[in-house]
């Protein structure tokens, strides 16, 4: 039995120009039979085109320094299927599986074992299907998710510690049981193109819209390391400050806007545990504008790392490029929507990456973001912990944006150490209330822990609350939930509670605490 086996012998030319895919899948299919690593060779440029199915990937990966392309530029952007065909999946070794539910089943909140039996450890998808949370507000209104969540249990069914049921079941709908992989996989060392396809090339016609492009790598596997990649993206319109009408005039969110298609990432991880992204160059992605039929602009998200349902998702030593000269750099936000998305994960770790946001979109579970940069963004909803530590925020109104359009919930502790925040940020968080219920309480964290925080602005203040907040509290459909304790140390200035002068007094009750700034 052959421990490696090449792209070469099964066909790859490695050329840049000759499609090789037909021989990359080749090799990777020999190799999930006989448990054989894959490698490529240093120098190859292998070209893979529009593909039928994504490539199965079973075994760990070596690419020893060679390059791939992966050309999407003879995709249209309404090709319903090629468009979503991931380059590369990496599989489990056993499919989930739906597990029988007994009539009745019900759970509570911080139960410690679900009275089910396996035949081993797994993480499980819990879900209430008749009851949604997440209802999303704004231009991408919708009707929100059923109640749900991720879990690790034993055998026996005791849930593990690190992830407690978050919600009350009153009724339990559907289980899936996912198998966590014990032997590690990795894929890496080398270089990857994408080559954006050209809208406009199809349909003169073309406006930006939401034709999302799943090209790229898909972890489907636990126990998972993507790493020492270098990512590049071309045929992007990153030129967005030029006079395309004419009229001697830059109209960014007009006229003179890029065309192109978002993606859902480059980089993409589902419902996976143990999984790590560390050592890669990362490219960002162009922030495609458009307007609804009422007028309204809005902003097609692009990413190039997307998660959803992970437990213990790790993202090591990733550095987003720049271009001064082009206007690409991290805190760019016209130009850049953002390198990083999240869905329903926990336990996420960020650590030593230099990037333009984090951002969190439905219920995170416990995130930490330490020893690092991020440009335009801290944007989360969820709950648990929010832990930031030794981080520098460059640009933006706010260090930590609860976004407005999932009701800017945390209904958890959040805890900053031994960080920095740029001139323009003028507060700790902002968030905003509106008398509209998505499902959970309006929460904008339990208690706020501050040691360590130098800010430029001297107006700074803890929140910055947007809407109407007289009768918040006390409101019928959706009251707003106070923090029970703020707590700042060691910061160079004392920050009011609230910007607004009528918003600190819906504050009265909460326990605030400021030690005296720091010389």
């Amino acid at each position: 039995m052959q421990k490696n086996i090449t792209y070469r012998q099964f066909g790859a030319v490695g050329d840049g120009v000759t499609d090789d895919s037909a021989a990359i899948r080749r090799a990777h299919e020999e190799a999930n039979r006989t448990g054989a690593s894959v490698l490529g060779s240093a120098g190859d440029i292998y070209y893979i085109g529009v593909l039928e199915e994504t490539i199965p990937v079973r075994t760990s990966v070596d690419w020893q320094g060679a390059k791939l392309i992966f050309d999407d530029s003879h995709i249209r952007y309404d090709d319903q299927k090629h468009r979503r065909v991931w380059v590369f999946t990496v599989l489990p070794d056993t499919a989930p599986e739906a597990i029988f539910v007994p009539e009745g089943m019900t759970l509570s909140r911080n139960q410690v074992n679900i009275g089910l039996h396996f035949s081993q450890a797994c993480m499980l998808k819990i879900e209430n299907e008749t009851y949604k949370i997440n209802r999303r507000y704004g231009v991408n209104e919708n009707a929100g998710d059923s109640l749900h969540e991720y879990i690790l249990v034993d055998e026996k069914g005791n849930v593990d510690p690190s992830t407690p049921i978050q919600y009350d079941y009153e009724c339990v709908t559907a289980i899936t049981a996912y198998t966590t992989d014990e032997k590690p996989l990795s894929m890496g060392n080398g270089s990857i193109e994408t080559i954006a396809t050209d809208p406009k090339k199809d349909d003169p016609d073309y406006d930006n819209q939401y034709h999302y492009f799943a090209r790229g790598i898909c972890v489907k596997r636990s126990n998972v390391t993507l790493h020492d990649i270098d990512h590049t993206k071309t045929g992007e319109d990153k030129a967005y400050l030029m006079d395309r009408n004419g009229d001697g005039k830059i109209e960014i969110y007009g006229a003179d806007k890029p065309f192109g298609v978002p993606y859902i990432g480059t980089f993409c991880f589902r419902e996976c545990v143990g999984v790590l992204m560390r050592d890669c160059s990362v490219q960002g992605h162009q922030a495609y504008n458009f307007f609804m039929p009422d007028g309204a602009r809005n902003e097609c998200g692009s990413y190039e790392m997307s998660s959803m349902g992970c437990i213990g998702l790790t993202y090591r030593n990733l550095r987003q490029k720049e271009n001064p000269e082009t206007g690409e750099v991290i805190t760019n936000s016209t130009m850049y929507h953002g390198t990083m998305g999240s869905y329903y994960c926990r336990n996420l770790l960020m650590e030593n990456c230099y990037l333009d946001r984090f951002d969190s979109h439905q219920g995170v579970h416990n995130a930490t973001i330490r020893d690092s940069v991020l440009g335009f963004g801290i944007l989360v909803i969820g709950g648990g912990t929010l832990r930031i530590e030794n981080v520098t925020r460059l640009s933006g109104n706010t260090f930590i944006y609860l976004r407005e359009d999932y009701n800017s919930i945390f209904d958890g502790d959040i805890t900053v150490r031994n960080c920095k925040a740029g001139a323009g940020i003028t507060s700790l968080i902002e968030a905003t209330w509106r008398s509209f219920f998505n499902g959970l309480p309006h929460c904008i964290g339990r208690r706020i822990d501050v040691d360590g925080l130098e800010v430029e602005n001297t107006a700074f203040s803890i929140f910055a609350m947007r809407g109407n907040l007289e009768g918040a509290l006390e409101d019928a459909v959706n009251p707003l939930l106070l923090p029970e304790e703020i707590t700042l140390r060691n910061m160079n200035i004392v920050p009011r509670i609230a910007q607004r002068a009528e918003h600190e007094q819906v504050f009265p009750n909460v326990k605030f605490t400021a030690e005296q700034s720091k010389e």
